[in-house]
């Protein structure tokens, strides 16, 4: 399993978000 990216979760957070 890869290193944990928070910037690319912080990301599609933000798109999660933005697509509500």
């Amino acid at each position: 399993m890869e290193m944990f990216d928070y910037r690319s979760t912080a990301y599609y957070l933000r798109r999660q978000e933005f697509f509500l």
